[in-house]
């Protein structure tokens, strides 16, 4: 079973996450994560140490997009304050790792 995280009582599976610790007691964080209908949507957040991942997500937070490459290039294009190039290409990384091998022809 996938992990999930509960948005004002909706269960969302959690595609694939990016954290950034940043330092100095900072954080980033965006997730793909799969709503039950099927829909996917972004969601991004970062704080300080008196708060964490999650722990205000409001389902207006949730971005929709249309597939994983929506995403990472919504990452890389609205949101250079919160993640850098490194952290960028992880979550390209490991969205590309969950799609499935092409079949042997």
């Amino acid at each position: 079973m996938s992990e999930t995280r509960n948005v004002e009582g909706t269960e969302y599976e959690v595609i694939a996450e990016q954290e950034d610790g940043g330092g100095d007691y900072e954080w980033a964080h965006v997730a793909l994560v799969r709503h039950p209908d099927g829909a996917l949507f972004l969601v991004s957040d970062g704080g300080c140490s008196c708060n964490y991942p999650w722990s205000d997500t409001a389902a207006s937070d949730l971005e929709p997009v249309s597939s994983w490459q929506e995403a990472v290039e919504r990452v890389k294009g609205d949101r250079p304050y919160l993640f850098n190039d490194d952290d960028v290409a992880a979550f390209a990384q490991t969205l590309m790792s969950l799609r499935p091998a092409p079949s042997p022809a």
